[in-house]
């Protein structure tokens, strides 16, 4: 499992480290840096998927491109260097992988507990074929490492064969690791099959997977989607064509297609269905709440629970609901959720600085303090309301 992620000089984020569980909340005012959370582990693996290019290209996210180096550098400082890492746990300690770099060259990080501590000097575009060798001593072997991945050799010992496979594990924790945007959902009534990649990046994409695999990855969605709006989903093919329909099936049986539902139907099992992909460990989410109701809310956060205890993975969310969190947090109080199992981060900007506040949770699902952050938006409106009533009043 993920168990952090640190960033140094990327947007708005100088310098900070986030712990990360099954379930951690980014929650605060628009402008805080949120989203800049969720994009440097993306950032990361864009560069690690493909370093063959300029530092320029890695800010292109396909759903937004945030700009060249200047652009997403802290401050604009070209004379920074930005830093990514991500750290696992593994039986030999603490796997950490990341990159360093500015406008031009860059450091790949590497380190395996005690075992080993490597970095590879590159300059970009960076063509894969830099080495460095990495010794595990008590096993007396020696491997070469691209930056990317550990290339074993003819013959290796059991042990060394497990170390080699964990080391590699983040990069492929990475590759796997899904981000599901504010811009998300299905556009139009019909699909065409279309290649599929390390990553869905698309709609098309999306849709060709759940028509394929004889309709386990579809039914999962459906089976969730189920609980949150008492509808089904499903993927109908045209006989002896490549043609795919995605259709919703209400209660009474009565079928529709999802562009003519509501875009919080839609917009959920678009994201449902990414986090579902059997390989993805790692989800990145912003605002899964948008343009759902309350209850709506409440049972999408147990599905969310619900996938990262039971199908093991790692889902790291913004949000700006209130009502989302706390359906969350009462999921602990049902003991639903362990309190270590939730990370909930309060987001605050200052002098054009991120900065995170982590919030504890107890068993009852409480955070000390409460949430203060929306609580005080309400406060300040409550106030408002009141004097102008009271304004009112005097009139």
């Amino acid at each position: 499992m993920i168990k952090r992620i640190s960033v140094r000089n990327f947007r708005s984020l100088e310098d900070l480290e986030v712990e990360v569980k099954p379930i951690t909340l980014l929650y605060g005012k628009n402008g805080t840096g949120k989203s800049s959370i969720l994009y440097a582990p993306y950032i990361l693996r864009n560069i690690m998927l493909n370093p063959n290019r300029k530092s320029v290209a890695f800010g292109n996210l396909i759903f937004s491109n945030l700009g060249d180096f200047e652009q997403i550098v802290f401050n604009h400082d070209k004379s920074r260097e930005i830093a990514i890492a991500v750290t696992i746990e593994t039986k030999y300690g603490d796997l950490t992988y990341g990159i360093q770099y500015n406008n031009e060259n860059g450091t790949f990080i590497l380190k395996l507990g005690r075992m080993f501590d490597k970095t590879l000097d590159i300059s970009f575009p960076y063509t894969a074929n830099s080495q460095v060798k990495i010794t595990i001593q008590e096993e007396k072997q020696s491997f070469s490492w691209n930056g990317i991945t550990i290339s074993g050799i003819a013959q290796m010992t059991p042990k060394a064969q497990e170390i080699v496979k964990i080391a590699n594990s983040v990069v492929e924790m990475l590759r796997t690791t899904e981000i599901i945007p504010l811009k998300r959902g299905f556009h139009k009534s019909n699909y065409s099959q279309v290649p599929l990649t390390d990553t869905i990046l698309s709609d098309e994409q999306l849709v060709t997977l759940l028509a394929s695999g004889k309709g386990y990855h579809q039914n999962l969605a459906s089976k969730r989607l189920q609980k949150i709006f008492n509808k089904e989903f499903k993927v109908f093919t045209t006989l002896g064509t490549n043609i795919f329909y995605l259709q919703i099936v209400d209660s009474d049986g009565l079928t529709s297609e999802i562009v003519n539902e509501g875009f919080g139907i839609n917009q959920t099992v678009y994201l449902l269905s990414k986090i579902l992909i059997d390989q993805c460990q790692l989800a990145l989410i912003e605002e899964p709440e948008i343009h759902l109701h309350p209850s709506a809310q409440t049972k999408l956060a147990e599905t969310f629970v619900d996938i990262a205890i039971r199908k093991k993975k790692t889902l790291i969310i913004s949000t700006h609901s209130e009502h989302f969190v706390s359906a969350l947090l009462t999921c602990v109080a049902e003991k639903k959720l362990k309190p270590n199992d939730i990370a909930c981060y309060l987001c605050e900007r200052k002098q054009g600085k991120t900065i995170l506040k982590k919030q504890e949770v107890n068993s009852d699902g409480q955070i000390k303090g409460g949430l203060y952050s929306f609580m005080d938006s309400e406060l300040e409106t409550l106030q408002r309301f009141i004097g102008a009533k009271n304004a009112d009043d005097d009139r």
